[in-house]
């Protein structure tokens, strides 16, 4: 579980990351807004990831960066979409229902930026050495094509 971010624009993350990062992305990110939500009372359900690193940063003792965190997701949700790939309507409706829950319950939550991120060469870093070792060509949206290979475009 994690928020990897290259970049400190969620935008240009987005635009980068290949599309099984990007992905995994979205879903992880909403797995970790979830957990929030339930330690603060919004849901029910396990917590059974509440003392992982990424989780216990992003809810910032009680004061969660969902707001960030949220437009992050929708960010790279775009993306996704933008690629003319599916988004299932089921976990479309829970998208837009955190949304509602995060806006409903604004005095709950930090606006700052999420800060969770030491080093965004880091991350490059290991994105490198992950697509360096992919057995598929990896792709990502620098440029609004989808379909650039991410060595083309000085990822490598």
């Amino acid at each position: 579980m994690q928020v990897f971010m290259p970049f400190p624009d969620h935008n240009q993350t987005a635009q980068y990351l290949d599309d099984i990062r990007l992905n995994k992305q979205i879903v992880e990110a909403y797995q970790i807004a979830e957990i929030c939500l339930i330690q603060l009372g919004l849901r029910q359900g396990k917590t059974a990831w509440k003392h992982h690193p990424i989780v216990k940063n992003v809810y910032n003792n009680g004061k969660p960066y969902l707001p960030d965190l949220y437009r992050y997701i929708t960010t790279c949700d775009r993306e996704w979409i933008r690629r003319g790939k599916n988004r299932g309507s089921e976990f479309r409706s829970k998208l837009l229902k955190l949304g509602e829950d995060i806006f409903n319950n604004i005095n709950l939550f930090s606006w700052e930026p999420m800060k969770v991120y030491e080093s965004y060469d880091y991350y490059k870093l290991l994105l490198k050495d992950k697509w360096d070792s992919d057995k598929i060509v990896v792709k990502c949206s620098i440029g609004g094509n989808s379909n650039v290979r991410c060595n083309q475009m000085g990822r490598r």
